[in-house]
């Protein structure tokens, strides 16, 4: 029995590894950052398997499980901690869902939050109330194809809103009057990893964003962790990180698993910034609200 039990231990150990390696794996092929999506939750089974090979007294097992477990795990503890939040701007950040009908309530929340700017994903013509609404409280607004808006209480810059539309890739483009100067705002709703074609748009985004003149926010739906490799190549194309600390944001209906850390604001490297959740409020995405300064 226990000679049984030593076996299922290991293989168990060896396809959890295997599992954790390969979602480093997405520069090599797109399926290792779906993989990477769930990092966190595979680190905590890897972990829980170490206290189980520790009492199997499989001791070198437990050890390199302990490790795997800390170098997966480790960095996305630390980016679970409190940040300082910047004070020259707010954000506001939501994937409101398609088929959302509260749109009264998010209006609401918007406004409780005092806002400056708002970036919103999956906007639909049932929306159309709330959009007004925002449209009456703030100047400058852009939407996009697939339902990305942005919305600024601050004036507009001289690059004014634009859209990159591209075989089905949408993203909002404001430039605004911030107290630091004029800074762009982008709203983003990125594809699921694999097998769609989030590596492919997040290329075309970074492509894009290159050009652009000046400091850049980039906030929204990302369906990717900030380790993931699309989410750092947007960064990377503008000079921006994701703000902290990480925050569960998208509950999958019906399934019962843990929400997934998938909705970010991504701010100059360098910036003071914090973001904390915000009701989901009849969505499967909860929302954020960022504090943003240089």
């Amino acid at each position: 029995m226990r000679a049984a039990l030593s076996g299922a231990l290991r293989w168990l150990a060896i396809v959890l590894s295997a599992l954790v390696v390969a979602g480093y794996g997405g520069a090599l092929h797109p399926a290792g950052d779906s993989l990477a999506v769930f990092r966190w939750e595979a680190s905590l089974a890897v972990l829980a398997l170490a206290g189980l090979s520790l009492m199997a007294a499989a001791r070198r097992q437990a050890l390199i499980l302990g490790v795997v477990a800390a170098v997966a795990g480790g960095p996305i503890l630390w980016a679970m901690q409190p940040r300082t939040p910047g004070s020259a701007i707010t954000l506001y950040q939501k994937n409101i869902w398609i088929g959302n009908g509260q749109g009264d309530a998010i209006a609401a929340d918007i406004y409780a939050s005092g806002a400056d700017i708002v970036t919103l994903q999956e906007v639909d013509r049932r929306h159309d109330p709330l959009v007004s609404s925002l449209r009456e409280r703030y100047r400058g607004w852009q939407r996009c194809f697939g339902g990305i808006h942005v919305f600024s209480r601050l004036p507009l810059a001289a690059g004014g809103g634009r859209c990159l539309e591209d075989r089905g890739l949408a993203v909002a483009l404001l430039q605004v009057e911030a107290p630091m100067g004029p800074v762009w705002i982008a709203s983003v709703h990125l594809s699921w990893p694999w097998p769609r074609g989030q590596a492919d748009q997040a290329r075309r985004i970074a492509e894009a964003f290159a050009s652009l003149d000046g400091p850049v926010i980039v906030a929204g739906d990302f369906n990717m962790v900030p380790w993931g490799r699309s989410v750092r190549r947007i960064g990377r194309s503008v000079g921006a990180v994701p703000a902290g600390p990480l925050s569960a944001t998208h509950h999958i209906p019906g399934l019962g698993l843990p929400p997934l850390r998938i909705d970010h604001v991504l701010v100059p490297d360098g910036w003071a910034a914090s973001v904390a959740l915000r009701d989901r409020l009849g969505s499967d995405h909860a929302g954020l609200l960022a504090g943003i300064g240089p």
